[in-house]
């Protein structure tokens, strides 16, 4: 077991691939359009959950290749990339949305991660600098999740990292040449927090399992 607390797990051939959220067909939903244009691109991801009390945050987001939509019901809204705006989307495609116990969004994208307060309409960006160790490890960020100590974690294309919000600095952890890294492959495809706390990291071709030290 590496120091960084990581137990690994090789998935076998034969078990098959682990499908994302996207890939799932649910059934009992109404039919909102039948033309996908509406999205503003091909879909990626969709984060919705049932609630009543703040419905501005509730309704469904839903992020495509070209920006992220919310659906309140009658229209789209659409949130995009401007390059002369900071505050701004950081990509217009997007790979995957959080929602943490505070309603803040936490977006995937192919250029950095983002932080986005759907009160305020404000938004952080987070993205990589081959000159900053602290920073990102790479900025296409694919999985996003809080762990049972409420820190974020985001995987990428190149590792994976946990950040450290008050300062927006990342600790990284990757795969090393002498196989003693912290992880057997830098690919990382997605997160998970199960019932009992454990930190689940899928890879291409591991499963791993995080316990803090």
């Amino acid at each position: 077991t590496p120091s960084c607390g990581c137990i690994f797990y090789k998935i076998s051939k034969h078990v098959g691939r682990v499908r994302t959220t996207a890939e799932y067909i649910v059934s009992g939903f109404e039919k909102i359009s039948s033309d996908l244009d509406f999205l503003m691109g091909c879909l990626r991801e969709v984060l919705c959950e049932l609630g009543q009390e703040e419905v501005a945050v509730r309704l469904p987001w839903i992020g495509t290749e070209d920006g992220l939509n919310r659906y309140d019901g009658y229209d789209f809204i659409v949130y995009s990339n401007d390059p002369f705006n900071e505050n701004s989307l950081s990509h217009n495609l997007v790979q995957t949305i959080f929602r943490d116990s505070d309603d803040i969004l936490w977006i995937g994208t192919y250029r950095g991660l983002n932080r986005f307060d759907p009160r305020t309409k404000s938004n952080t960006r987070f993205t990589h600098d081959p000159n900053d160790q602290a920073s990102l490890s790479n900025d296409i960020v694919t999985a996003v999740c809080r762990d049972a100590g409420g820190r974020l974690w985001a995987g990428t294309l190149d590792g994976l990292n946990v950040l450290d919000e008050p300062s927006g600095k990342f600790k990284r952890y990757r795969d090393a040449e002498d196989g003693r890294g912290a992880l057997p492959n830098d690919t990382v495809r997605s997160l998970h927090r199960t019932k009992d706390g454990s930190l689940w990291v899928g890879t291409y071709g591991w499963l791993l399992r995080y316990e803090a030290a």
